[in-house]
C-alpha cells in the first residue's frame, strides 16, 4: 500500500493513496464466524405488546386534549430561526468555490473468490478481478468523486478444471479481449436548488408550464457502462452455484462450532474395479501415503486409496486466473501413474478432466499378446474432489430390487464371481469381459439362465433392431413360473481413447424386470401373477417389479380393496400390444343384492426403455366440499348411459375415482362433459372436466333456492390426473375471539348458521334479490347487527355493545366469496373525526337522515350508519358542506364566508389502519398530519444506466448455447425540454429532425466557420448550433438516446421510489437449426402511431411509497407497470433444450410418495386451508393508492417440430437413465392433449389479450394481492389457450372475472401502446404543486409557517415557497457551519406517505379512464387516457394531462419488419471448454451449420475460415478443407470442392499466387470416343499444368492468408496422427 499527503499551509490536501494487490476470500467457515459474531452483537428483540382491550365507552364522544395525537404534538428541534446570526465576515467562502482538495485512489488489482473446502486446500469456485481508479474532490463542502472499475468474473467448472467466464471480457476491434468497464460518480448537494443553473438560458415560459422546484437530492451517485454487459451462464455454473448456495446457507444456519466438525475429504479417491491388483504411483500434486514403496501403493481388487495435496501444494496461495481460457498451471500436475499385474505401466493420467477414459493394456510376457485388453477409467468431480476408477469396460446393472449373482463357465461347472446389489453398477474382471461369458441368477432358491450373456450377440442383436433380449431363470422345483429379466445394452459413452476401442467391450448391460408397475391412485392396490403363489401390496406411490411375467402368456389379476366400502377386480394379460401411452381397465365391484358395478381406471404403458413400465390412475378425481351430496351423470347423448348416476355423499373425505367409458363414448366434444346436481335441484347444464388450470362456477337450479358450486380444475403431480375440486359459492369465516351466529337479513325465518371461532362453514343463501345481505351477532346474545352485503368486496365496522364491534369483510375470487368476521382490534375502525377548529362540525352519512354533531376540539369514531347505502359523509362546517368517502388521502381548505380572515383545513390520512379526518386552523399541522413525503429533500439518488445486457446460456455437457437474451438501446432520438425535464419528441418528429441534423454535419465538415443558419422541417424550426427549436414552441432540444437498462432508486426519511425502465428485450434461439430463430421480441406499434408518439421503453415499471414513523402500514401511493406488445415463438425442440439445460444433475429420489401426498391433501384439507379464505385471513396489509399492471398482448406461435433437440447425455459418459416419474412429468402437455382427445397442430400467431389490473385505495395484504394478480392473469391465459388454441368450451368468461366496476376494481383491456407510465419524480412534482397553491393562500405569508415546520419537510417546503429571505438565512447558516450538513436528515422511522392529494383549492386526480368494453363477444378496444397527471393550476383550476386518444388502431399491415438475431450462436471447442466469445469464430461455424442443410456439420468440427474474394470462402474442419461460393439468386452458399484430409497427397502450402491443395491421384476413367477408342487429346491434359488447386489470394490479405495456411498445416497434422 501507498499513502501520500500534501498540505501547504493555507491551501488544501492532496492525498493519493494506492494498493498493488488486495485479496478478499470467502469461504463458509468465514461466514458462519461472522454470522456467530454478528448475532452475538444484535440485541434480543422485545415484542411490543399492544393493548387490544377495548373500552365500553367507546363510540362516545371524547376531549381532544385527552387524546395525545402524535400530529398535534410540537416538535422539540432547533431550526435555522434560532441560529444566532453572525457578521458576513464571518462566512467564509459559498459552497459553490471549490477548496481544490484531491484524493486519488487506485487498486491494480482487486480480487474476490468465493471457495470451498477440497482436501485440506481451499479451492476458489468463483472469482472476480478488479481493477479501480478513483478521483475524489471537495470533500469538506460539495464533495465529487468520479471512479472507474474494470471488471472480469468467473466461475469454476470442476468437470473441466478450467474458468468458465461469468461476465465476459468484451472483444477488441482488431482481435483479443477486454475487461468490461464501469463508471460510478458521486456529487453531494446542499438542501437549496441552484435556481440559476437549472432553468437554463430559457426565460420564457408559458402560463400552462406551471412548474414547480424541488430541493436536489443530497447525495447522487450514478453507476453507468457504454460497454454492453456479457454474462454466460453455463450448466456446471448453475450446478455449482446450488451446491455453492447449499453449503453457505448451512453454514450460516449452524454456525461456526458445528462446521468444523465435518470430516475433511480426500482431493482424490481411487477405486480398483478391475478384478487383479494394481500399483498407483501419484504425481508431485499429491502427497505420497507413509505405507508407499518407492512412490508406489499396491491395490488390491475392491479397495481404495485416498490421496490428499501435498503439503507444497497446499501451501501455495490460490494462483489467479492467468486467463480464461487456460486455467491455473497446477491443474496440469493432477496426475497419477498405473500399472495392472502383468502389463506395462500407464504414465501421466491427467484427472483434471471429468469422464470415461479407455486405455489399451501392453502386455509385459509374450504369452497375452494375441488379445488386446483395454482398461477405462471413470473420473468425476464434486467441488474439485476427484474420485477415481480404474475398471473393465464391461458393466451390469441392477434394476431389480433384489441382489444378482453373476456365474461364468469354469471347468465344466460354473464358479460365482459377483454380486450386483439393487440398483448398482457391477464392473466385470478384466479378463471375464473380454473372454467369457456371463450368467446369471437371482439370489435364492432359482437355477441359472438357459442361455448365457454375450456382449458381442447383444450388440449384434441391437444392430438389427432387437431393442432388448429375454431370458429366464428357471425355480428349483415344477410348476412355478420362472423369472424373468430383459437385458438392454447401452454403450458406454468414452471422452477419450487412448488406442483403439473397436474391440473393447465398452458396454454397460442393463437387467430389468418385464414390467414396472406404478400405484398412482390414492388407495393401495393387490396383485397375484399366474403361476405364484402370493398376493403382493403396491402401497399407494409405490412401484413394485413384476418378476415372474412371460409377455403374451402370464395373467395378473388386481384388486383395489374398500373403495366406496366395496372390492374391486380386474385382470388382464400381460403383452407387449398393450396400447400406448393411454388406455383404461375394467374392474368389477359387486354390493350385496345388487347387480356388479363397473369401474375404470386409467393404464399408463411406455416400452421405451426396453421393458414395460405401467402405472395405474384414475383419469379423473372428484372432491366434493360442499358438504352436501353431489350427483354426477354422463350427458345422455352417450350411448348406453342412460341412467348411471354417481353419488357422492357429503361425508366422504375421499375422491371418486371417475373415467368416461371406453368403450360408450362417441368421439367429439361431448366426450367429456358431465352434469352435476345437488341436494334437490335440477341437473345443471354440462360442462367440460378436461380444461385444466380454470375455474368458475356451475349453477344448479333447486326450488326456491339456485346452487352456484365452485369448481377448480387442476393437474396431478404426475399430470395424469386431473383434480376437480367441487366448493360452494360462498363461505363463512370467523376470525375472531367469540363464537357469533350469521343469517341472511331478509327474514326472522331464515336458516341460522352457527359459526365457531376458528371455522370456515359453507353458507347457501336463499335470497337472490340484488341486495343481498347478511346480520351477526355473538353467540348467546339476542341483538344482531346492521345488515351487511355479501355479494360484493368491502370492509365494514359493525357496532357491537357487547365488544365494541366487529369488522366484516367479503372477497370474491373464481371459485368462491368468502365473508369472514374479524376480531376488533385498535385502529381498524371506519374513521376518527377530529375537530380542533373553534366551530361545531356536523356529520351523517348520505341519504341517512339521522345527523350527528361534534363540539370543537373533540373527538369521535364513526362507522356507517347503514353499510348498505352509499357510503359518502357529509359534512357541514360554519356554512360549508363537504363530502368525503373516507377511502383517499386529501388536503384543502374551507373558506368561511362570515369572517373572511379565518381560515380552516380539512386532512384525511391513515393513521396505520385508521383513517382519521382532522379539521384545524393551522396550516402546521395540518401539513404535518399530511406527511407529505414527496415534499422532502431527496437524502440519496441512486442511477443506474446500462447500454446493454446479453445473457448467453450455454448447456457446456452438450456443446450447445441454448439461448442468448440481449436488452440493447434505442436508435438516436431527440428531446425537448418541457418543466425542468427533458421529454421525448414522437417519432415523426425525431425523423424529420434527425434528417435536417444530418444536413447540418455534412454543412459543418464542409466549412467550420459557416454562420448559425435555421433548419426548417414540417412546423418545426431548429438552430442546432445552440439546440433551440423556435417553432411552433421555444424548447431546448438534445440528441441523445436511451441506454438498454436504466433505473433510479430516491430515498428520504419518509419515502422510497423507484423507476425502471428497459428498452427492447430479445431473447434468440441459438441451438441448430431453429424453427423460430428468436423465441421473444417486442412487436413495434403500428406507423401511425409510431409517428404521433414518442418511442416507448419494452418494460417501464415505476414505484413510490411511503411509511410514517406513526405506524409499520406502508402506503403504496403509485405502483404502475406497462409492458408493451410482444411475440413468443416456441418450437418442441427449444423447450426440451430449454428444460434440459435449467435440470439440475441430481434428480431426488424418492419423491414419489411425497408428491402423491400433496394430490391427497387437496382432497383432505378443510376449507378454512383454502387459498382464497387464508388471503382473507393473513392481516399484515399495506395501502394501495394506485396499483396498475398493464393488459398483456402476446402473439403466440407454437411448432411440434423437435428439431434441435439434444441428447440428454452427461458428459461425464454414464448416461442419466431418466426416472419414469420424470418422464411422466416431462409428457404432461403431450398427456393432456392426448387426454382431452385434442390433436394440437402448429399454431401461428394466435394473440392472447390478457386485460389490465387496477387496483385503487384498497387495504391488501401480500397473500391476497399475489393471489388475486396470479389468479387475474393465469386464469385468462389458460382459458383463453383453451378457446382461442384448442377451441374447447370453459366456464365462465375466457377474459377474465370481471368484478363489479363499482368496487374500485376494474379488470379490461387497452392496447399497450396507448398506455402510460407516470414517474415517481412527476407524481412528487405534481403533489408539490397542489401543496404550494395551497401555502400562497396562507394568511400572513408562508415565512412564519414555514420556519415552524422542522426537519426534511420543512426544507423541501423552504424550496417550495421561493421565500428568499428565509432562503438565505438557511444559506448563511450552512455557510458557517458545514458540519451541521447532516443534521435533520437522521429522522428515521418507518414512515407512510400520503397518497394522492385531493384539493379543494385545485389538485385533482387524473386517473386512467375506465376502458369501455364492446363488442358481443367481449373482445375490448383500448380508448386511454394515458398519464395520470397530478397538478393543478395556482388559480385553482385543473390542468388535464391526457394523451391523445386513440380510438381502435387497427393494426397497420406494413409493419411486419423481420426480426434478425443479434448475434450468431457461440462456437463451443470440442474440449467442451467455454471461452470468451468470438464473433469471428462463431460466424464460420454457423456457415458450416448451413452448408448442405448442415450435412458436413453432423461430423466435423469447424476449425477456422477465411473470406478469399467477395463471394468465396474456405472453410476449415478437423475432417476436411470446403471450398465454398455464393449463389447469386438465392444467396445461400454452393460447395465448389472439398477434399477429406486423408485424400490430399501432402500438406497445404501458401504458394506466390495462394494456398495450394494437392489431393492425391485417382485413377481417371479413360475418355473414349464415339467407337470406344480411348481419346488422346483428352488424356494428355491430364497431369500437365499446376497439380492440384490453388485458392488464390489477393497481396493486401497475404498476412491473413499466412496464418491460415499455417492453421491447415496443423489441422493436417493433427487429423493423419489421429487416422494412423
Amino acid at each position: 500500500m501507498g499513502f501520500q499527503l500534501q498540505a501547504p499551509t493555507g491551501k488544501a490536501q492532496h492525498i493519493n493513496v494506492s494498493f498493488q494487490e488486495v485479496q478478499v476470500n470467502i469461504s463458509p467457515e468465514t461466514v458462519s464466524i461472522l454470522a456467530a459474531a454478528a448475532q452475538g452483537l444484535t440485541p434480543p428483540q422485545v415484542d411490543e405488546e399492544q393493548s387490544d382491550d377495548v373500552s365500553k365507552d367507546l363510540w362516545n364522544v371524547a376531549k381532544v386534549k385527552d387524546q395525545n395525537f402524535w400530529f398535534l404534538r410540537e416538535d422539540i428541534e432547533s431550526d435555522v430561526d434560532d441560529l444566532p446570526l453572525k457578521a458576513p465576515s464571518d462566512v467564509l467562502l459559498l459552497p459553490d468555490q471549490s477548496r481544490g482538495e484531491e484524493l486519488i485512489f487506485t487498486v491494480d488489482m482487486f480480487a474476490m473468490k468465493i471457495e470451498t473446502l477440497c482436501g485440506s486446500k481451499m479451492v476458489p469456485m468463483l472469482s472476480a478481478e478488479a481493477k479501480v481508479d478513483a478521483f475524489v474532490k471537495d470533500w469538506s463542502t460539495r464533495m465529487k468523486m468520479e471512479s472507474t472499475i474494470t471488471l472480469m468474473v468467473s466461475s469454476y467448472n470442476e468437470k473441466t478444471a478450467c474458468w468458465d467466464p461469468l461476465l465476459e471480457p468484451l472483444e477488441k476491434a482488431n482481435g483479443g479481449h477486454r475487461p468490461w468497464n464501469l463508471n460510478i460518480s458521486m456529487i453531494k448537494n446542499d438542501d437549496i436548488s441552484d435556481t440559476s443553473s437549472s432553468t437554463g438560458t430559457s426565460t420564457t415560459t408559458s402560463s400552462e408550464e406551471e412548474s414547480v422546484e424541488l430541493a436536489p437530492p443530497l447525495l447522487s451517485i450514478t453507476v453507468s457502462s457504454v460497454d454492453t454487459m456479457e454474462l454466460t451462464v453455463t450448466k456446471s455454473c448453475l450446478n455449482m452455484l446450488m451446491k455453492l448456495s447449499e453449503i453457505f446457507s448451512e453454514a450460516l444456519e449452524k454456525g461456526h462450532s458445528e462446521i468444523q466438525k465435518k470430516t475433511k475429504e480426500a482431493a482424490c479417491t481411487i477405486t480398483n474395479s478391475i478384478g487383479v491388483s494394481i500399483y498407483i504411483t501419484p504425481g508431485k500434486y499429491f502427497e505420497i501415503p507413509d505405507y508407499a514403496k518407492d512412490g508406489r501403493v499396491r491395490l488390491q481388487p475392491g479397495e481404495n486409496l485416498t490421496l490428499d495435496v501435498s503439503q507444497q501444494m497446499s501451501m501455495k496461495s490460490p494462483t489467479r486466473m492467468h486467463s480464461i481460457n487456460r486455467s491455473a498451471r497446477e491443474q496440469d500436475q493432477q496426475t497419477i501413474d498405473f500399472q495392472v499385474e502383468g502389463f506395462k505401466e500407464v504414465r501421466s493420467v491427467v484427472l483434471s478432466r471429468v469422464g470415461h477414459i479407455l486405455y489399451n493394456l501392453d502386455p509385459t510376457t509374450k504369452q497375452k499378446a494375441d488379445m488386446l485388453l483395454s482398461v477405462a477409467l471413470e473420473i468425476e468431480a464434486q467441488m474439485d474432489n476427484r474420485f477415481i476408477v480404474i475398471r473393465s469396460p464391461l458393466q451390469m446393472f441392477n434394476h431389480f430390487s433384489i441382489p444378482i449373482e453373476v456365474y461364468i463357465n469354469e471347468n465344466n461347472s460354473k464358479r460365482k464371481i459377483g454380486v450386483v446389489e439393487p440398483g448398482k453398477r457391477f464392473p466385470v474382471p478384466l479378463y471375464v469381459a473380454h473372454t467369457q461369458d456371463l450368467f446369471v441368477k437371482p439370489e435364492g432358491e432359482y437355477k441359472l439362465c438357459t442361455k448365457a450373456i454375450a456382449w458381442k450377440e447383444l450388440i449384434a442383436l441391437k444392430k438389427q433392431g432387437k431393442k432388448y433380449v429375454s431370458y429366464s431363470c428357471d425355480w428349483k422345483e415344477e410348476g412355478f413360473t420362472p423369472f424373468c429379466f430383459n437385458a438392454i445394452t447401452e454403450m458406454d459413452k468414452l471422452r477419450y481413447v487412448k488406442g483403439s476401442s473397436i474391440q473393447s467391450p465398452k458396454y454397460i448391460i442393463h437387467l430389468h424386470p418385464p414390467v414396472m408397475l406404478r400405484n398412482l391412485l390414492p388407495y393401495p392396490i393387490y396383485f397375484t401373477l399366474a403361476g405364484t403363489d402370493k398376493e403382493v401390496c403396491v402401497e399407494k406411490a409405490g412401484q413394485a417389479s413384476l418378476l415372474h411375467v412371460v409377455m403374451g402368456k402370464t395373467m395378473l389379476w388386481m384388486t383395489i380393496k374398500d373403495y366406496m366400502n366395496m372390492d374391486w377386480q380386474g385382470e388382464m394379460t400381460m403383452r407387449e400390444t398393450l396400447k400406448t401411452p393411454l388406455s383404461q381397465w375394467g374392474f368389477r365391484g359387486a354390493r350385496q343384492g345388487q347387480d356388479n358395478v363397473w369401474l375404470e381406471v386409467g393404464v399408463w404403458a411406455d416400452y421405451s426403455s426396453g421393458y414395460l413400465d405401467m402405472a395405474i390412475y384414475s383419469p379423473y378425481w372428484l372432491v366434493n366440499k360442499t358438504e352436501q351430496t353431489l350427483r354426477y351423470r354422463l350427458p345422455l347423448l352417450m350411448k348406453g348411459s342412460g341412467s348411471e348416476v354417481i353419488e357422492h355423499a357429503a361425508d366422504t373425505k375421499e375422491p371418486i375415482l371417475f373415467s368416461y367409458p371406453s368403450k360408450k363414448s362417441t368421439p367429439g366434444k361431448n366426450k367429456t362433459t358431465i352434469t352435476m346436481q345437488i341436494c334437490d335441484s335440477e341437473w345443471s347444464d354440462k360442462f367440460s372436466l378436461d380444461t385444466v388450470g380454470s375455474s368458475g362456477f356451475i349453477t344448479c337450479s333447486g326450488k326456491g333456492q339456485n346452487y352456484n358450486i365452485g369448481v377448480k380444475n387442476q393437474f396431478s403431480n404426475f399430470g395424469l390426473t386431473k383434480i376437480i375440486v367441487f366448493t360452494p359459492e360462498y363461505l363463512l369465516v370467523n376470525h375472531s375471539e367469540h363464537d357469533i351466529v350469521c343469517r341472511e337479513s331478509g327474514g326472522t325465518d331464515h336458516l341460522q348458521y352457527d359459526v365457531p371461532t376458528g371455522q370456515c362453514i359453507p353458507f347457501w343463501p336463499v335470497d337472490h334479490t340484488n341486495q343481498r345481505t347478511l346480520v351477526v351477532k355473538l353467540k348467546g346474545q339476542k341483538q344482531f347487527s346492521e345488515p351487511f352485503l355479501f355479494t360484493d368486496p368491502h370492509t365494514t365496522v359493525l357496532k357491537m355493545e357487547e365488544v365494541g364491534g366487529i369488522t366484516a369483510e367479503t372477497q370474491l375470487t373464481e371459485t368462491a366469496k368468502v365473508v369472514a368476521i374479524h376480531g376488533f382490534k385498535q385502529g381498524n375502525f371506519t374513521v376518527k373525526l377530529v375537530n380542533t377548529t373553534d366551530y361545531e362540525v356536523k356529520y351523517n352519512q348520505q341519504g341517512v337522515n339521522d345527523e350527528s354533531s361534534l363540539g370543537p376540539n373533540e373527538c369521535i369514531l364513526y362507522t356507517w350508519q347503514v353499510p348498505t347505502k352509499d357510503r359518502q359523509l357529509v359534512l357541514k362546517v360554519a356554512d360549508k358542506t363537504l363530502k368525503n368517502d373516507l377511502v383517499k388521502d386529501g388536503i384543502g381548505e374551507i373558506k368561511i364566508t362570515t369572517n373572511k380572515k379565518a381560515k380552516l383545513y380539512w386532512v384525511s390520512f391513515l393513521d396505520g389502519r385508521q383513517r382519521v379526518l382532522l379539521f384545524t386552523e393551522d396550516i402546521v399541522i395540518a401539513t404535518k398530519a399530511q406527511q407529505a413525503g414527496e415534499l422532502e429533500q431527496v437524502s440519496l439518488e441512486l442511477n443506474l444506466s446500462l447500454e446493454g445486457v446479453g445473457l448467453s446460456m450455454v448447456n457446456n455437457y452438450t456443446r450447445t448455447e441454448v439461448a442468448y437474451i440481449g436488452i440493447t438501446s434505442s436508435g438516436i432520438i431527440w428531446q425537448a425540454k418541457q418543466r425542468r425535464r427533458f421529454r421525448d419528441l414522437a417519432g415523426g418528429q425525431v425523423q424529420q429532425i434527425e434528417a435536417e441534423y444530418q444536413k447540418y454535419e455534412a454543412e459543418q465538415q464542409l466549412d467550420k466557420n459557416a454562420p448559425p443558419a435555421i433548419y426548417k422541417a414540417g412546423n418545426m424550426e431548429m438552430d442546432f448550433e445552440n439546440l433551440v427549436m423556435y417553432n411552433p414552441k421555444r424548447h431546448h432540444i438534445k440528441r441523445t438516446h436511451h441506454p438498454g437498462v436504466w433505473a433510479q432508486v430516491r430515498t428520504s426519511p419518509h419515502q422510497f421510489q423507484f423507476h425502471l425502465k428497459t428498452h427492447r428485450i430479445q431473447m434468440d434461439n441459438q441451438t441448430k437449426t431453429p424453427i423460430f430463430s428468436t423465441v421473444l421480441a417486442p412487436i413495434p406499434p403500428p406507423k401511425s402511431v409510431a409517428t404521433e408518439n414518442a418511442l416507448k421503453p419494452m418494460i417501464e415499471m415505476s414505484l413510490l411509497m411511503g411509511y410514517a414513523e406513526h405506524s409499520n402500514v406502508q402506503q403504496i401511493k403509485i405502483f404502475q407497470v406497462l409492458i408493451q406488445e410482444m411475440h413468443v415463438k416456441l418450437d418442441q425442440g427449444f423447450l426440451s433444450n430449454f428444460i434440459h439445460y435449467l435440470q439440475p444433475d441430481t434428480e431426488i429420489e424418492g419423491k414419489e410418495v411425497e408428491l402423491l401426498e400433496d394430490d391427497i391433501e387437496v382432497v383432505t384439507s378443510p376449507l378454512i386451508k383454502a387459498e382464497a379464505v387464508q388471503a382473507a385471513l393473513s392481516m399484515d396489509r399495506n395501502y394501495y393508492d394506485n396499483f396498475h399492471l398493464s393488459p398483456l398482448k402476446i402473439h403466440v406461435s407454437f411448432s411440434l417440430a423437435d428439431t434441435g433437440a439434444e441428447a440428454a447425455a452427461d458428459e461425464s459418459g454414464f448416461q442419466t437413465r431418466k426416472k419414469p416419474g420424470m418422464k411422466l412429468g416431462k409428457n404432461a402437455v403431450n398427456l393432456l392433449l392426448q387426454s382431452v382427445g385434442v390433436t394440437l397442430t402448429n399454431v401461428d400467431d394466435v394473440v392472447f389479450r390478457l386485460g389490465y389490473f387496477e387496483r385503487r385505495c384498497k387495504f391488501y395484504s401480500q397473500p391476497q394481492l399475489t393471489l388475486e394478480l396470479t389468479k387475474h392473469y393465469s386464469n385468462q391465459a389458460v382459458k383463453q389457450l383453451y378457446v382461442l388454441v384448442l377451441g374447447l368450451d370453459v366456464i365462465g368468461n375466457p377474459f377474465g372475472f370481471v368484478q363489479g366496476m363499482g368496487a374500485g376494481i376494474k379488470d379490461l383491456f387497452y392496447e399497450p401502446y396507448q398506455g402510460a407510465v407516470q414517474g415517481p419524480e412527476e407524481f412528487a412534482e405534481g403533489v408539490a404543486l397542489g401543496m404550494r397553491s395551497l401555502f400562497g393562500h396562507a394568511v400572513g405569508g408562508a415565512a412564519g409557517a414555514v420556519s415552524r415546520i422542522t426537519g426534511t419537510l420543512g426544507k423541501g417546503l423552504a424550496a417550495l415557497t421561493m421565500d428568499d429571505d428565509y432562503k438565505r438565512k438557511r444559506q448563511q447558516a450552512i455557510n458557517r457551519q458545514p458540519k451541521t450538513l447532516q443534521e435533520g436528515f437522521a429522522r428515521g422511522g418507518k414512515g407512510l406517505v400520503m397518497g394522492f392529494v385531493e384539493g379543494v383549492s385545485g389538485v385533482v386526480t387524473k386517473p386512467v379512464q375506465g376502458v369501455k368494453k364492446e363488442g358481443a363477444k367481449g373482445f375490448f378496444k383500448g380508448m386511454g387516457k394515458g398519464l395520470a397527471g397530478i397538478v393543478a393550476k395556482p388559480t385553482g383550476g385543473v390542468v388535464d394531462f391526457a394523451s391523445s386518444t386513440f380510438e381502435g388502431i387497427r393494426r397497420a399491415t406494413e409493419v411486419s419488419t423481420e426480426v434478425k438475431k443479434l448475434r450468431p450462436a457461440r462456437f463451443l471447442h470440442p474440449d467442451n471448454v467455454v471461452r470468451p466469445y468470438v464473433l469471428y469464430e462463431a460466424t464460420g461455424n454457423a456457415l458450416l451449420q448451413e452448408i448442405d442443410k448442415g450435412k458436413f456439420a453432423l461430423t466435423d468440427d469447424y476449425v477456422d475460415h477465411l473470406q478469399v474474394m467477395k463471394d468465396c470462402v474456405i472453410v476449415l474442419t478437423d475432417r476436411r478443407v470446403i471450398y465454398l461460393v455464393k449463389q447469386d439468386v438465392l444467396g445461400g452458399w454452393n460447395v465448389a470442392w472439398q477434399h477429406p484430409w486423408k485424400e490430399l497427397k501432402e500438406p497445404p502450402v501458401l504458394t506466390d499466387k495462394g494456398i495450394q491443395v494437392i489431393p492425391k491421384e485417382q485413377e481417371q476413367p479413360v475418355k473414349r470416343g464415339p467407337l470406344g477408342r480411348p481419346l488422346k487429346i483428352a488424356n494428355l491434359m491430364k497431369g500437365k499444368g499446376p497439380q492440384g488447386k490453388v485458392v488464390l489470394i489477393a497481396d493486401k490479405d497475404r498476412e491473413r492468408g499466412r496464418r491460415f495456411a499455417a492453421k491447415m498445416q496443423e489441422t493436417y497434422a493433427k487429423a493423419l496422427k489421429i487416422i494412423q
